[in-house]
């Protein structure tokens, strides 16, 4: 049984190898610390399950929705700081503890391996907040979920979007129970675990001292920029030098991520996952009068599942704020692809105001800086259309 004839067709998601009946799949690392299935041609019964459960041959994805976003953040200060963003998925995590349910996220396991956890207390799913920049250890998982749920508890299951597809192959229809949900971290590419343990060796051999806690998105110098956070046994801790930011460096640099995640299938709507979360970049530019520097989360709500939940949470420690912003064919490749435009792409939108409506033709580009287009209080960045709130009746994207 052949799964995949290059290692870009494979997000090591381990559905395979936890659908095979015979025990036959083995998530066995790379050189470079990635994960990918082997098969013992002695065990397997060449059944097809595991070709069968591939999100590379069988996802499907279909709108359920308009998907609605907001900008959002969770009311409690100390939540927050201790998140990478605005701390959202600690309210839901809440809600279904509160509910009987369980949680699974990753954490730091004791040598600093980066792995998924099933956590049923607070104080356990707290090692779960904030972002890892590794792909984790899904290990059995997938196996774990389907069996929480067969049981009747709820379970909120978070991960990167190619995880969630992964999780939602392996569970077939039972990914439709409302007991279940799918909350994807929008991420940039994940790096390697091997590369991670190097970096971590480094930096002890470097200071002669065994690092004992480590942020990856420290929020020491505010939420706007990107810092790492180390701490050492020694009682010491870095946070401006090179060699502490060396990990973030290489990211950015495009120089450690899977190689699937060039080929990334995940950057376009329909979602796989009831509710998308990512930092919201931007937000100063956006709604200047939300931004305090200490984390916003855009949220998306892509289900009916995920705007029940929201339903049940929003008026008990969330701060929103509609953006206004639909989703349609061209919105999805504005949210999603901002960092991949092919030149001559373009944006069509319509406005109206209290004067006329405005037909404008935008050509995407990836920059940070804000671009005029013509037209009195609208401007594009980066991959946003940003337009003033009052000055705009109706946005339509044609």
């Amino acid at each position: 049984m052949i799964l995949f004839e290059n290692k870009n067709q494979c997000c090591g998601c381990t559905a395979c190898a936890n659908i095979c009946p015979c025990n036959a799949i083995t998530m066995v690392a790379d050189e470079e610390g990635f994960k990918y299935p082997e098969i013992n041609g002695d065990l397997c019964v060449e059944c097809g399950r595991c070709k069968t459960v591939c999100q590379i041959h069988s996802l499907k994805t279909e709108k359920e929705i308009e998907p609605v976003v907001y900008a959002a953040k969770n009311a409690d200060d100390e939540t927050r700081a201790k998140s990478t963003s605005g701390g959202m998925f600690s309210v839901f995590a809440n809600k279904v503890l509160q509910d009987g349910g369980v949680i699974y996220g990753v954490a730091y396991g004791d040598d600093f391996t980066v792995q998924h956890e099933r956590a049923e207390t607070i104080e356990a799913y707290e090692r779960f907040r904030g972002s890892k920049y590794v792909q984790s250890d899904l290990s059995d998982c997938f196996s774990k979920v389907k069996e929480d749920i067969k049981n009747g508890r709820k379970v909120l299951f978070t991960g990167t979007p190619c995880q969630i597809a992964g999780l939602k192959t392996f569970l077939g229809d039972k990914a439709n129970s409302e007991n279940i949900i799918l909350c994807e971290i929008i991420c940039h590419g994940a790096p390697s675990p091997k590369l991670w343990k190097d970096h971590l060796a480094l930096l002890e051999k470097e200071r002669g001292s065994k690092v004992v806690n480590y942020r990856n998105r420290s929020k020491v110098l505010g939420w706007h920029g990107h810092n790492k956070h180390v701490f050492f046994e020694n009682g010491k801790e870095e946070y401006k030098t090179k060699l502490s930011q060396l990990h973030k460096d290489l990211f950015y640099a495009h120089l450690t991520i899977r190689p699937s995640c060039y080929a990334c299938q995940y950057t376009q709507f329909p979602r796989s996952a009831d509710i998308s979360i990512a930092d919201f970049w931007g937000i100063e530019n956006f709604m200047p009068e939300f931004d305090d520097n200490k984390g916003t989360s855009m949220l998306i709500l892509n289900t009916n599942k995920a705007l029940n939940l929201y339903n049940e949470v929003k008026d008990k420690g969330i701060l929103i704020d509609d953006l206004r912003y639909w989703s349609s064919t061209k919105e999805k490749e504005i949210i999603a692809k901002r960092y991949s435009y092919k030149k001559g792409d373009a944006m069509n939108i319509e406005i109206e105001n209290a004067d006329n409506k405005v037909k404008l033709s935008i050509e995407l580009v990836s920059v940070t800086d804000k671009i005029p287009v013509g037209l009195e209080n609208v401007y594009y960045n980066g991959g946003i259309l940003i337009v003033d709130k009052e000055y705009c009746k109706e946005l339509k994207f044609v």
